[in-house]
Formats: C-alpha cells, sequence, structure tokens
C-alpha cells in the first residue's frame, strides 16, 4: 500500500506492525519540518502499558506552542509528527487536535487502549479514505492503495455517479468504489481492535470542528474593525506557513486569492519566489497581470506557458493521478505547474479558499433568485411537471427565456434548497438522464449540509458559500489540489483555510461579501490597499485552461474515442445525451464543462480497468 503512495513521499519509508493487534501502518515521507532521522515515521512513544504509534499526513503550523504547553521536556527531533504524539498522550488525541492550526490526516493508534483513531483536517485539505471488509479494515490518503490489498476494491458503487455527473467529482462520504468512504472534514473515527468484524459508525457520526457552528446571521457591525481584523487572521495565516526547513514559493495566479496571500508573504519575508501559468492559446490569459503583480510586491517571478500539446500529452495521466473520476479541468494546468515549481520548490502557498469563503462564484448570487422555490413536496412537483412542456417548446427557439423557464422547472422539482444550487452551479443538471436503471435521488447528500437544511435564518449568499465550501471545495477544489501537487511531492499550503480566518469569514454579512456587482469584497479592499486598481477590479479566471478549444482541436480524437464505447462504465451510463452534447459542441456550443466530466468518468473506468 505504502509503495502505491510513493509520489506523496519519495524521502523516505517506514512501517510498524503490532501482530498481536493485528494492525499495522505504512508511511511515504515528504519531509519538510526535521529532515534528519528524528522525524521518521510511523512513529512511536511509549505509554503507561503500552505506546502509541501515528501515521501523519499534513503539517501542524503551531506545533512549537504544543510543545511549549508540554514544557519542551522529552524531545528527540524538531518536527511536528513529535509534538502531535506527545500532545496526544497528555491530552488525548481530541483535545490535541482541537488545538492544533494546520492541515492533517492521520490514523493513531493506542495499544493499551487497543484502539484506532482516524480524523480528517477540519476543511478537508488532506485526504483519508478508509475501506472495509469483513474482518478488515484499510485507510489511506488516496484510493490506489487500496488495490494492494485483495477483496478490498470489489467494483464501481451505482450511487456515486448521479452525484458525480453533478458537481464533477465524487461527494465525501461517498467514494466511486463499492466498500470505500472518504471521511468528511472534521470527521474522527475510532474503531476498538481485534474484535472481529469491523463496522463503521454513520458518516458524520463524531466530529470535533463543524463550520456550520460559526455560520449565523450576522449584522456586520463596524467595517473597518472587521476588515482589521480578517487582515490581521490573513497574515498570522500566512507566517504561520511560511514554517519550512526546505524551499517555499507560491502560486501566483493574478486574482485577489493568490495576490493577497503573496502580499502577505511578501510583508512577513522581504520577498518569495512565485510561480504562474500562462495560456497562449486562451482568449484571455492572467499571466501578464499576474507578472504585474509579482513587479509590484517585488517577488522572484517565473512563468510557465502551457499549450494545447501539453495538454494531449498530460490529459492521460489524469485518472491515474486522482484515482477517481474527477472533472476539474484545471487539473492541467495546476498538475504542469506543480511539476514545474518542484525543480525549484518543495512547498508552496495558494490561494484556495477565497471564493467560497467571500462569495467569489457568480452562482452564489444568482442562486438567491432559485432558493425560494426550492421547498419541495407535491405542489412544486407537479408545478415542474406542467412547466416542462413550455420549457421544451420554448427551448427550441432557443435563447436566454429557454434556459431560464428550464432553470425553474428543475429549481421546482429539487429535492432540497441545497440540490437546487445544482440549477445554475451543476454540471449534468439532471444526471439520472445519462443513467441507466438508476432511480432520481437528492445529488448533495453530505450530513455537513444538514443544519442548513434545519435553518431558515441564514441568507442566501451565506448558504451559497456555506454549500460550496462544505461540498465544492473539498471534493473538487482541494482534491485536484491535493493530488496534482502531491504527484510531483510538492506540498501545498492554503493560508485562507487556516480555521480563524474561517470562523471569521462564516460570520460576516453578504454585504461584506458582495457589493457593487462584485464578489468577494472584503478581500478586495485588503487588496486595494497593496496593489494597483487594475488588479481589485481584474475579472476571475485563475488557471482556467481553454478546454472548449481544445475538446475542439488538440483534444477532440481523445474525446470521440471515449465516446465511441458501446458499453460505458460498466454498462451503467447511457452516452446518447452525452454525443448529441458533443455535436453541438462542435458546431460552436459551449458544452465543454459537461463534456469534460464525462470524458473523465470514462477514461478514469477505462485506466482502472487496465490498473485492477
Amino acid at each position: 500500500m505504502a509503495d502505491r503512495l510513493a509520489h506523496r513521499g519519495p524521502d523516505d519509508e517506514g512501517v510498524w506492525v503490532d501482530a498481536h493487534l493485528g494492525v499495522a501502518l505504512g508511511h511515504r515521507r515528504l519531509s519538510v519540518l526535521d529532515l534528519s532521522a528524528a522525524g521518521h515515521q510511523p512513529m512511536t512513544l511509549p505509554t503507561t502499558g503500552g505506546q502509541l504509534a501515528i501515521s501523519y499526513n499534513g503539517e501542524i503550523f503551531n506545533h512549537t506552542e504544543l510543545r511549549r504547553e508540554l514544557g519542551g521536556d522529552g524531545f528527540v527531533g524538531s518536527g511536528d509528527t513529535e509534538s502531535l504524539l506527545h500532545s496526544a498522550r497528555a491530552f488525548g488525541i481530541e483535545e490535541t487536535i482541537r488545538r492544533c492550526r494546520g492541515m492533517f490526516a492521520l490514523g493513531l493508534v493506542d495499544t493499551s487502549a487497543r484502539t484506532l483513531t482516524l480524523l480528517r483536517d477540519r476543511l478537508g485539505e488532506k485526504p483519508l479514505y478508509v475501506a472495509t471488509a469483513g474482518h478488515w479494515l484499510a485507510f489511506a490518503s488516496e484510493v490506489a492503495a487500496f488495490a494492494a490489498v485483495d477483496g478490498l476494491l470489489t467494483g464501481i458503487e451505482p450511487t456515486a455517479l448521479a452525484p458525480y455527473l453533478a458537481t464533477g467529482s465524487v461527494p465525501a462520504p461517498l467514494s466511486i468504489h463499492r466498500g470505500v468512504r472518504s471521511l468528511l472534514p472534521g470527521e474522527i473515527i475510532t474503531v476498538q481492535l481485534g474484535e472481529g468484524c469491523v463496522r463503521l459508525p454513520e458518516p458524520g457520526a463524531r466530529t470535533y470542528w463543524r463550520a456550520s457552528d460559526h455560520l449565523r446571521p450576522h449584522a456586520t457591525g463596524d467595517v473597518d474593525e472587521t476588515l482589521r481584523a480578517i487582515d490581521e487572521a490573513i497574515g498570522e495565516a500566512v507566517r504561520l506557513r511560511l514554517l519550512s526547513d526546505v524551499p517555499l514559493g507560491a502560486f501566483l495566479s493574478g486574482g485577489i486569492d493568490s495576490s493577497l496571500v503573496v502580499a502577505h508573504a511578501v510583508e512577513a519575508t522581504g520577498s518569495v519566489r512565485t510561480f504562474t501559468i500562462s495560456f497562449p492559446d486562451a482568449e484571455r490569459d492572467e499571466a501578464p497581470l499576474a507578472a504585474t503583480i509579482a513587479r509590484h510586491l517585488g517577488t522572484v517571478h517565473e512563468e510557465f506557458a502551457v499549450t494545447a500539446a501539453d495538454a494531449l500529452a498530460v490529459v492521460p495521466l489524469l485518472p491515474g493521478i486522482h484515482s477517481e473520476p474527477h472533472a476539474d479541468p484545471s487539473s492541467v494546468p495546476t498538475l504542469l505547474l506543480s511539476g514545474r515549481v518542484r525543480r525549484e520548490v518543495t512547498v508552496a502557498l495558494s490561494g484556495d479558499g477565497g471564493d467560497e469563503l467571500f462569495a467569489g462564484y457568480e452562482r452564489q448570487a444568482e442562486w438567491g433568485r432559485w432558493r425560494p422555490l426550492s421547498r419541495g413536496g407535491p405542489i412544486s412537483a407537479a408545478a415542474s411537471v406542467a412547466l416542462r412542456p413550455i420549457a421544451s417548446s420554448v427551448a427550441r427557439r432557443g435563447g436566454r427565456l429557454a434556459a431560464r423557464l428550464d432553470n425553474l422547472a428543475m429549481a421546482l422539482s429539487a429535492e432540497s434548497a441545497a440540490d437546487s444550487y445544482l440549477v445554475v452551479g451543476g454540471r449534468w443538471k439532471q444526471p439520472h438522464r445519462l443513467l441507466r436503471d438508476t432511480a432520481a435521488a437528492p445529488i448533495l447528500t453530505s450530513p455537513l449540509l444538514d443544519p442548513l437544511r434545519l435553518r431558515g435564518d441564514i441568507d442566501s449568499l451565506s448558504a451559497a458559500s456555506y454549500i460550496d465550501l462544505v461540498t465544492y471545495l473539498p471534493d473538487l477544489v482541494l482534491v485536484k489540489a491535493d493530488r496534482c501537487s502531491m504527484a510531483h511531492g510538492l506540498e501545498l499550503r492554503s493560508p485562507l483555510l487556516d480555521h480563524h480566518v474561517v470562523e471569521l469569514a462564516l460570520g460576516i454579512g453578504p454585504d461584506l461579501k458582495r457589493c457593487g456587482g462584485f464578489g468577494k469584497w472584503a478581500l478586495r479592499q485588503l487588496v486595494a490597499r497593496r496593489l494597483p486598481k487594475e488588479v481589485v477590479d481584474a475579472p476571475k479566471s485563475g488557471f482556467e485552461p481553454p478546454i472548449a478549444g481544445w475538446l475542439r482541436g488538440a483534444l477532440r480524437s481523445w474525446g470521440e474515442e471515449l465516446l465511441a464505447q458501446p458499453a460505458p462504465v460498466g454498462g451503467l451510463l447511457d452516452l446518447t445525451p452525452v454525443r448529441a452534447a458533443w455535436r453541438r459542441h462542435q458546431a460552436g456550443e459551449d458544452a465543454s464543462y459537461r463534456l469534460w466530466t464525462v470524458l473523465s468518468l470514462l477514461a478514469w473506468a477505462d485506466h482502472w480497468r487496465a490498473d485492477a
């Protein structure tokens, strides 16, 4: 299993076994803090009547505070794994993790209590999957590791297909593999060892932190004071994430989020290395804007061009890198950029999280028109059925009215307000039409959405941002960031996802998130204090590749070959609507994201059959 994750940790490896308890831990190490043998994992520590053993992925950025609380005695090295383990012995793992600021996933064995504890960080920056089969339980950072154990991967989980087609990712706690599930952000599981058949608790049954606890109706209060608090929290989060014993840099896309992170890094250090991607084939390329920001801040800046030929070379690698179907096309430039950046540094800062926390997506504002209609029940369902023929008639004439009528019909038929968000933000808005013999069901089923379903006091903009924070961010954005960076042994750190920043953002009102037609209003004010006006007013793009043109050009034969399959994904998928969308796309309509979602699934299924 550890060998299959060698890319995540190219610097060291280790295995720890307790044959009496029937438990083993494996680890692949990317050395970032304490490069000596004192940081070797799995790491153990004696306890009264036994020992603790840990396999841990991530970084605890305030781990020196943990050491000070413990008095600083008994430490061999200077790394955060040792700090974490000593604190767990003193305070217990749950209390310890509440004190931690960082990104992490871990398995901790307590031999005296005969327990295995699994947990994942608050926002889902680091992945953790669990597989069970009879007496077996296995956990890993990527599903690919489970293929090393006979009988753990037994086929595709059909209920994961509709959520994937709707969102472009397999949302936690689901996995595309039967018998496998992902831990939710902030979830903690304790398993008793040596008691026969393993049964996991219901997803989300135990959490040590929940974003919903900090989501509340809020009168903004003093704007300047609120902006000052946000700025200070981001600055502190950046400073904590500069902790490293290896070279460090930052991704700079030219957008608000990465620009603010880099500005704070420069304020803390005097200078920093920055990296960006350019798209010579795209209608709009943010690389020139990123270069302007770099010059203004005085960073040591490098720019790398991505062409259609580069995409063609990388696309076949994506199914193996993700190990589950994943349809974020920015995986292509992120993978290419990560590989190039890794030649220069081992750690890079990113601006991930700003759009979800501070309402940076247009769909979050648009959803406000549809949310009141998404009440469910027989009246809404009947109205949706009545509206369908009208929408179909208007659709034959085209235009924006047709799209709005179709959106209205889908909003009325949504199983929940959260599901209705897919009306404006989804890929395939009626994904069950692409599936054979699969009954319609709610798409967004994460237990983390339950508090939102039970509350009517949260404004639509904050509710939409919350949905993105607990689903789109960990399931799509952070999966991409983790897999593409770790494929090259590069560690990405996201200061905006420090939970102190997150808690502040969840508590501000919509007027500080969106104002004058612009999202991320609060962050824009902070950037405006540091950078030229064109940065503040620039439209969002990020590392978005020109996939619409690629699917008509360099990637056209790749797509057509995949769509020619007679019984795709084990016969579970009906490609008739997809082939129609493909023809319309080739004729000029932009169906690129819907097509990329299906093509990514087909490519993953082909790869998985070959690799199984």
